[in-house]
């Protein structure tokens, strides 16, 4: 299996929903007067939104936006990465495309259940909902209605008897990242038998697989710079800085997320990331953690893979939280 393969699966785990509750005024009933099918939203900010349609008009052409409840936070830039809820339904059907709302159950934290990530790689939403959050503020409820063809998303395409959509979007929080940001602290004595990792204040860290040495058939870890931030919480959504390489036969191919300047972000809490959950546990944000993964463990890989003798290794820089 290729590194690019690992790594890529390894993206999709470090991807994740997260939740943190805010509140604010009541929001007044939404009508957009212009569009031939109205819509209202009802709600609080970081409440579930109520979202209706008035009966009556044309299904709308293109995709309209509408701030229904506007934040007092900081503007968002493009390459900001946020925390959202959303909702969105389909009319007339009144089908729901997908909530974070909805995922709030299964012992998960409000925090846990949201959205974050960075506005070029936020899962599920339409290319339409995300450029309207590149021009709000923290605490916004934005609203997007539209056609089916500019708002429906994998794996929820639009249902024959859907004439438009409507997504409804509170932008809990949004940090700036350094995309090119490193852990930095105290440094820590590599363990015998784990790979070195070569590296220095300027340059981010190169795995070096030994040629000499087998990998270890056990999943082991340690931490390499000794970061001085808070400990990581259920519910964080982790900003990391990543290097991934497979231990195979004293090769290896290597992967950077400094080089391709797009740090991932894991979301803690949830069910889908509980193997990373227990790596990351304990650790503390500025922190760098060396894993090893034999592919036989490795809850990134397919089980015709769990036979091979071989590692995925990976250096993670805990590089923010949001």
């Amino acid at each position: 299996m290729s590194t690019v393969i690992a790594v890529r699966r390894l993206a999709v785990a470090f991807s994740g929903l997260s939740a943190l509750l805010l509140t604010s005024a009541c929001s007044p009933p939404w009508s957009k007067e212009e569009d031939s099918i109205q819509v209202e939203v009802k709600g609080k900010f970081g409440e579930n939104p109520k979202i209706e349609i008035k009966k009556g008009g044309n299904p709308p052409k293109t995709a309209k936006v509408t701030t229904v409840i506007k934040g007092a936070g900081r503007k968002i830039t493009r390459d900001d990465y946020v925390r959202i809820d959303y909702s969105a339904k389909s009319f007339p059907d009144n089908k729901v495309l997908g909530s974070t709302w909805q995922l709030n159950g299964s012992g998960k934290s409000r925090r846990s259940s949201q959205l974050s990530g960075s506005l070029n790689r936020l899962g599920p939403l339409p290319t339409k909902v995300v450029e309207a959050l590149k021009s709000g503020n923290v605490g916004d409820r934005i609203v997007v209605n539209g056609p089916p063809s500019d708002l429906s998303v994998a794996p929820s395409p639009a249902s024959p008897s859907a004439s438009h959509h409507a997504w409804v979007v509170d932008i809990v929080d949004a940090i700036p990242v350094d995309k090119k940001k490193m852990a930095t602290g105290k440094r820590l004595k590599t363990q015998d038998g784990m790979p070195q990792v070569v590296d220095s204040e300027k340059k981010p860290p190169v795995i070096k697989i030994p040629d000499d040495i087998e990998p270890p058939t056990n999943t082991r870890q340690q931490l390499l710079i000794q970061g001085n931030g808070r400990t990581v919480k259920p519910g964080d959504a982790l900003i990391l800085n990543f290097a991934g390489a497979m231990w195979q036969k004293g090769q290896t191919q290597t992967f950077s997320s400094w080089a391709q300047g797009d740090p991932v972000t894991f979301q803690t809490g949830t069910n889908a990331g509980r193997d990373w959950d227990a790596l990351l546990a304990g650790k503390k944000i500025g922190d760098r953690v060396e894993v090893v993964l034999p592919v036989k463990n490795s809850p990134t890989n397919k089980k015709a893979e769990k036979s091979e003798k071989a590692a995925q290794v990976y250096v993670i820089d805990i590089i923010g939280v949001i």
